[in-house]
């Protein structure tokens, strides 16, 4: 029932650490490009 509702939850059925690795690697990147110029913006 949950999985009709929010379908993505299968997708952590072949979710590993190796994918983890590389979407937290992903994910900081862009926090670390998105923080600065968003406050680079905010000053504007």
């Amino acid at each position: 029932m949950l999985t009709k509702i929010l379908p993505f939850i299968e997708w952590f059925k072949d979710y590993s650490l190796g994918k983890f690795r590389i979407d937290f690697l992903a994910g900081l990147t862009v926090a670390l490009v998105l923080i600065p110029q968003s406050m680079a913006y905010a000053q504007l």
